[in-house]
C-alpha cells in the first residue's frame, strides 16, 4: 500500500501543525496494482480530515481484505456528517456549512467518480 504511505507523507506536516495523529495499519504483505489516480481519493480523505475533523485529533487508516475485495477505512474522530446529508456530500458543488473551513464541493464527488471508474465505491 505504498500509494497510501506516499500520500500520507505529503500531509504529515499539516497533521503535525493541527496537532493531529495519523495511524496507518497497513500490512506489508498487501500489494495492490492500481491506476495512480487512485491516490486522489486518499488525498481527498486526508485533506477533509484535516479541514473538518481536526478537533478529533486522530485519523486511522485501516484495511480489511476478503477473497475479492480490499476495503480501506479512513477513520477520523471529528464531528460526524449527519445521516440526512451523507448522500449530498458526494454531489458536485455540495458543501456542508461547518465551521470556518470552506472547500470547493468537488473533492468527494471526484473521489466517488474515480472509485466507480475503477470498480470501487466510497
Amino acid at each position: 500500500m505504498q500509494v497510501i504511505e506516499h500520500v500520507s507523507n505529503e500531509y504529515i506536516s499539516q497533521f503535525t501543525h493541527k496537532g493531529m495523529q495519523l495511524t496507518m495499519n497497513l500490512p506489508e504483505s498487501l500489494h495492490v496494482q492500481a491506476n495512480s489516480i487512485i491516490a486522489e481519493i486518499f488525498k481527498n480523505y486526508l485533506s477533509n480530515a484535516i479541514k473538518y475533523a481536526s478537533d478529533g485529533k486522530k485519523v486511522v487508516i485501516d484495511t480489511a481484505k476478503d477473497e475479492n475485495t480490499i476495503t480501506i477505512h479512513f477513520i477520523d474522530y471529528g464531528p460526524t456528517v449527519p445521516k440526512e446529508k451523507r448522500e449530498i456530500i458526494f454531489k458536485r458543488g455540495s458543501r456542508l456549512e461547518t465551521g470556518t473551513e470552506r472547500g470547493s464541493g468537488l473533492g468527494l464527488a471526484i473521489a466517488e467518480r474515480i472509485a466507480e471508474a475503477h470498480g470501487g465505491k466510497v
